[in-house]
């Protein structure tokens, strides 16, 4: 498993209300598991699926997510707003990644800097 890639999200900007800072990040594994969180549970699910698709097309994605009018679209219910990097990660050429996981599979508060 060591050389299969994995996703990571990144939260690049926070504003506002915001239910996670800069540099707090969640790891997306081809097979749908998800270590780690960028907003407390209100993106995480489209944050998967940005990274799902970055898996499959080695893509890198932005997305923002803030509060919405829309009924059907998802957003942060806190106000605030939220900037994602969402990158593949290929784990034999970034060795940080592996170490990134061993701590958020412990449960150990993991942020990345720039």
């Amino acid at each position: 498993m060591r050389n299969t890639p994995t996703a990571l999200a990144t939260v690049v900007s926070a504003t506002g209300s915001a239910p996670r800072q800069p540099g707090a990040v969640m790891i997306c594994t081809p097979q749908g598991k998800v270590i780690g969180s960028v907003s407390g549970g209100c993106v995480e699910g489209a944050v998967d699926d940005r990274a799902q698709e970055a898996l499959q097309y080695g893509t890198t994605v932005p997305e923002r997510y803030g509060i919405s009018d829309d009924a059907g679209a998802i957003g942060l219910t806190c106000a605030g707003t939220i900037e994602i990097l969402v990158e593949r990660v290929d784990r034999s050429s970034f060795p940080e990644s592996e170490a990134l996981l061993t701590h958020r599979r412990a449960g150990t508060a993991v942020t990345r800097c720039p």
